[in-house]
């Protein structure tokens, strides 16, 4: 991609094409790559930058899952990454992403974390919020069995709405083998 002539939108489109190399880099397991792409997004932003934040949560998260950091490591840095975070929704989504890590591995913190979260329906409906609207509840049909169905049914709908049909699908037949 040639930025150079893009003066006025190079800003975001730079960011933009960093989020997806950092995705690229983390779904081949390159943690160096992914932790070069942070530090450059940081001399064209801040450290501080809800981006910059954001990719540094969702890193620890990554690590937790590849047994680098600890639970309380990756809680502490998401729980601090939240806070200077300024959009509830993508602070909110962060805490989601990290309980349905430790989920497996702690399920009373999970569960505790989980009934913190800012439900759903308070954000406004964008493919974003009904995203994270059918995340939380398929979390939520694990904290609670005796709704298990009916929840999955909710996070079915939600992922449908979003127009992630694929994770709709295997939904499906999750729901149908508990039927």
């Amino acid at each position: 991609m040639d930025l150079k002539n893009l003066h006025e939108r190079r800003h975001p489109i730079l960011i933009a094409a960093s989020l997806i190399r950092y995705s690229i880099a983390i779904n081949h397991q390159d943690i160096l790559a992914a932790e070069d792409i942070i530090n450059s997004l940081e001399k064209v932003t801040t450290v501080n930058d809800s981006t910059v934040v954001s990719l540094r949560a969702k890193q620890a998260i990554y690590e937790f899952e590849t047994n680098s950091k600890t639970i309380e490591e990756t809680y502490d840095l998401v729980e601090a990454s939240c806070q200077l975070i300024d959009n509830a929704l993508l602070s909110e989504s962060l805490k989601l992403k990290m309980i349905e890590s430790i989920t497996s591995y702690d399920l009373v913190r999970s569960s505790n974390l989980f009934s913190q979260l800012i439900p759903p329906d308070r954000f406004a409906r964008t493919k974003t919020s009904l995203r994270y609207c059918a995340r939380w509840w398929l979390l939520h049909a694990k904290f609670n069995p005796e709704s298990e169905k009916s929840s999955i049914k909710e996070s079915i709908a939600r992922f449908r709405e979003s127009g992630c049909h694929n994770a709709a699908k295997q939904l499906e037949s999750q729901l149908h083998s508990l039927i």
